[in-house]
C-alpha cells in the first residue's frame, strides 16, 4: 500500500481484523487496497460489507483513498476501474469536498482519472482546504496550473477563471487572493497563460489584498512573454497597485530588463 494512501485514511471507522471467520469489519483501506490491485473477488466481498449489500453508501473518502493509488502507472487501470465500482455502491461525486480532485490533481500523471472524476461530477470549482499547513485553501484550476491537459478538462467542464485562489506569502501564514491568470503570470507558465486568456479570463482583475493585476505579476517575474501576451489581451499599463506603482514600476524595482524593454514601448 503506498504510503500516501495509508496517510489518508489511518484512523478512518472499521477494524481491520475480522471477529471471525465468518463475519468481518473491514477497515475502507482494505477496499480501496484490494481493488487498486486488482483483486476484484475479495474488492467485491469488501464494498459489500462495508455498505450493507448496497444498503448503505460507498463514502467519498473511499474515492479519495483508491485515487492515491493512481500515482503509479501499473495501477492506474485499475483505480478507473474502481472508481466505477464506487459510483456502483453509491458514491456520491458531488459530495466531495475538494479533497478527491486535489488528490487527483497530485497524483495522476496521466489525467485518465482527473478526467473520469469530472465526467461523475465532482465540482472544478470546489476549492481544497488544506488543514495541516496553515489552513489555506486552493481551488482545483489554481492547484493544475503546471498541467495543460488537466487545466483544460478543468476548463471544458466549468472552471471559472475568474474565482480567487488563497497564495501563502511567508512563513508566517501572510496570505493573498490570486486569479489563475495571475497565477500562470507569476509562475512565467506562458501556455497556461494564453489557454486561460483564450478562455476570456479577466486581464484587469485585481488582486483585492495589494491592487496587483496579472501584468504586475509578469513584471515582477520578468517574463517579456507572458507580459506581450497579456498587453495583446487588453492589459492596462497604467494600472497602479495600493502602493502606487505600475507594472512598469515594478519592473525597474527588481530590474527585470526583459519586463522594462517590454513595458517601456
Amino acid at each position: 500500500m503506498s504510503t500516501i494512501a495509508t496517510l489518508l485514511f489511518l484512523g478512518l471507522a472499521g477494524q481491520a481484523t475480522p471477529a471471525s471467520d465468518k463475519k468481518i469489519y473491514p477497515h475502507p483501506a482494505d477496499a480501496f487496497d484490494a481493488m487498486a490491485h486488482g483483486r476484484w473477488d475479495r474488492a467485491r466481498f469488501l464494498l459489500d460489507q462495508l455498505t450493507d449489500g448496497k444498503k448503505k453508501k460507498v463514502h467519498i473518502f473511499y474515492v479519495q483513498g483508491l485515487v492515491a493509488w493512481a500515482q503509479s502507472s501499473q495501477y492506474n487501470a485499475n483505480v478507473l476501474t474502481g472508481i466505477r465500482w464506487c459510483k456502483e455502491y453509491g458514491a456520491n461525486f458531488k459530495e466531495d469536498d475538494g479533497s478527491v480532485l486535489y488528490t487527483a490533481i497530485v497524483c495522476d500523471k496521466w489525467g485518465e482519472v482527473f478526467e473520469r472524476l469530472l465526467q461523475y461530477g465532482c465540482d472544478p470549482n470546489k476549492p481544497w482546504v488544506n488543514r495541516q499547513n496553515m489552513n489555506y485553501s486552493v481551488t482545483p484550476l489554481a492547484a493544475a496550473i503546471g498541467s495543460t491537459k488537466k487545466v483544460k478538462m478543468l476548463l471544458k467542464f466549468g472552471a471559472s477563471t475568474e474565482k480567487y485562489t488563497e497564495y501563502i506569502l511567508d512563513i508566517k501564514g501572510a496570505r493573498i487572493h490570486i486569479t489563475p491568470l495571475m497565477y500562470a503570470a507569476k509562475n512565467k507558465i506562458s501556455t497556461i497563460l494564453k489557454l486561460l486568456i483564450d478562455h476570456k479570463a479577466k486581464v484587469n482583475a485585481l488582486c483585492p489584498e495589494d491592487g496587483r493585476t496579472a501584468l504586475h505579476f509578469a513584471a515582477r517575474s520578468d517574463c517579456a512573454e507572458n507580459i506581450s501576451l497579456l498587453l495583446k489581451a487588453g492589459a492596462k499599463k497604467s494600472l497602479r497597485n495600493k502602493a502606487g506603482e505600475t507594472a512598469l514600476d515594478v519592473a525597474k524595482k527588481y530590474k527585470a530588463k526583459n519586463a522594462i524593454a517590454v513595458l517601456s514601448k
